[in-house]
């Protein structure tokens, strides 16, 4: 690996910070490979740089997992993946973020699971543990370019000064930022079940109120409570099917018979059914839950 004293490695050129492109919601920022430039096999910096490049800037959300390929050399030694953000002034950056340190095998392709809130902006970095070099990434236009901090490796909290070292080199390595719609820390992908509702990462929960009927039409209005924004469904064998999608925490929907159970109902004056009714919060997945109804006609 290349030796630099322990200093910081950080990509930097004037500092309009690079687009990500979103992939549903989640976005994959940096880039990694096995083929580094330099002849060592350095991980840390195995990168030609040219217009158009992927951005290591990330959008407000998750850091959900990041990949990282070893150096070829036996003593792969340690790396952990840091999180930074431009001070706006001279070349300055602070750390915000860590991950844990990750023992290396040689030669090896790494995917490891993070949960690490990020903002607009924020920059993927790299300390390099066991060959001396640690690194950050700062997106540029129109070319990255690798800097490097005298000082050693930064802690979160800290701030750091870099200076221009390679202007044709980047670090190697990628990150997926997912979604957090409700702000708990929590990717709502793969982390969150209930990207809605910030008090769980479970399946949403929701709940009936009290129902109300309509003794002359037949029908019935059935108040449900959700967490959050989504789409609220009725549906069943004997009742009419019922959709509504909205940003209420309380929904109504109708409770209406057809076909076999509405003849019932026009004979006997009460029909008992079971719809289901199903909630699909924004980003998150379904939940279904039953409820027995009854339902009276009155005749005049």
């Amino acid at each position: 690996m290349i030796k630099v004293g322990g200093c910081l490695i950080a990509l930097a050129t004037g500092f309009g910070l690079g687009l990500t492109v979103a992939q549903g919601s989640s976005t994959e920022v940096g880039q990694t490979t096995s083929t580094p430039t330099f002849g060592v096999a350095t991980p840390v910096a195995p990168l030609s740089t040219v217009p158009g490049t992927p951005s290591y800037a990330t959008p407000h959300g998750v850091l959900t997992s990041w990949r990282f390929h070893s150096s070829g050399d036996s003593a792969a030694g340690s790396v952990r993946l840091k999180i930074f953000r431009y001070t706006g002034t001279g070349l300055v950056f602070e750390v915000l973020a860590e991950s844990s340190l990750k023992t290396l095998a040689p030669d090896s392709a790494y995917d490891f699971k993070e949960r690490i809130p990020v903002d607009q902006g924020d920059l993927l970095g790299l300390t390099a543990v066991g060959g001396a070099e640690v690194g950050i990434t700062v997106p540029g236009t129109p070319e990255n370019r690798l800097a490097q901090f005298g000082g050693g490796d930064i802690s979160p909290g800290q701030t750091g000064t870099a200076t221009i070292a390679w202007p044709d080199l980047r670090p190697s390595v990628a990150a997926t930022i997912e979604s957090d719609l409700d702000n708990d820390g929590f990717g709502d992908d793969t982390q969150d079940k209930c990207p809605v509702d910030a008090t769980t990462q479970g399946v949403c929960q929701i709940s009936f109120g009290k129902l109300k009927r309509n003794e002359k039409r037949g029908t019935a209005i059935l108040p449900v409570k959700v967490p959050g924004a989504g789409t609220l469904a009725l549906s069943g064998k004997g009742v009419v099917s019922q959709q509504a999608t909205s940003a209420a925490r309380t929904l109504k929907l109708l409770v209406k018979p057809n076909g076999k159970t509405r003849g019932k109902l026009s004979r006997r004056g009460k029909a008992r059914v079971k719809p289901v009714v199903t909630f699909t919060p924004t980003g998150g997945p379904a939940v279904a839950q039953p409820k027995k109804v009854k339902l009276v006609k009155t005749s005049g």
